[in-house]
């Protein structure tokens, strides 16, 4: 199936990483200088704010901050005669990995597979829409109705969280699965900074899809159709935890 969605730039650390080490080590051979590491430092630095920026996860840009900063704190002390010797730079590494050995289980993590799943979630439901016509409208929208106990869709909404498919949150009667190509759900942000699907206790479906999530297509893919489709989606996976059958939710998502 090919994807209606725009590439996942988060991704994007991953290629500079590389970029980094294969411009850092040509530079020094070829011309001697030491450049890269400068320039290189800053895209870590700009990359951990617009992460931060678009996650609502301050973590990004405190550990983008702390390797641009290691970089440019390990050129200093390479090519530079300053109060920073090779112990500075070894406190200041170990500092990122503590960071990154209590940040990354709990923060990084669980953001990349939440993202990572709210992407399949949206491929899902898009796939059954092949219109582009009305785009996005601001406002939940009613889909359906659908038969559950309390118990049942509280117990569903349960399984989705634990298996980091959706973040759940209670207003009032209504248990509501949010999920997000953009701002975190684990930050829990305003409701119309996230998308979601909420049960109410009358049975009621309604589907919200945020501005920056609609805007991850790559058309502007009918709304209303669109919200169906999720409302759908999420219907099935709420048969298929009613009748024993987890598994076929993660099979659906690529688990």
């Amino acid at each position: 199936m090919t994807s209606k969605l725009k590439w996942n730039k988060a991704r994007l650390l991953v290629y500079t990483g590389f970029a980094y080490l294969i411009t850092l080590i040509a530079e020094d051979q070829i011309w001697g200088t030491h450049y890269a590491t400068w320039i290189w430092g800053g895209v870590f630095i700009v990359w951990g704010f617009a992460q931060s920026l678009r996650t609502k996860l301050v973590y990004y840009a405190v550990f983008g901050i702390l390797c641009g900063l290691g970089a440019w704190h390990y050129e200093l002390v390479a090519h530079a005669d300053t109060f920073l010797n090779m112990p500075t730079f070894l406190l200041h590494l170990n500092v990122i990995i503590i960071l990154v050995l209590i940040w990354g289980e709990k923060v990084f993590d669980r953001q990349e597979t939440l993202e990572r799943n709210a992407r399949r979630i949206f491929e899902l439901a898009a796939a059954k829409v092949n219109e582009a016509a009305d785009g996005f409208t601001g406002r939940p929208f009613v889909v359906g109705k659908a038969k559950y106990s309390k118990e049942e869709i509280e117990s569903f909404s349960r399984f989705m969280q634990a298996s980091e498919l959706t973040k759940t949150r209670i207003e009032g009667d209504k248990v509501i699965l949010t999920f997000s190509l953009t701002a975190s759900p684990l930050t829990k942000p305003p409701l119309n900074k996230v998308s979601y699907v909420s049960f109410d206790a009358d049975g009621n479906i309604a589907v919200q899809i945020s501005k920056a999530d609609y805007k991850q297509y790559k058309e502007q893919l009918t709304f209303d159709q669109l919200c169906a489709a999720l409302a759908d989606l999420f219907k099935r996976f709420l048969e298929y935890y009613r009748d024993g059958k987890e598994n076929r939710i993660l099979t659906e998502l690529g688990r």
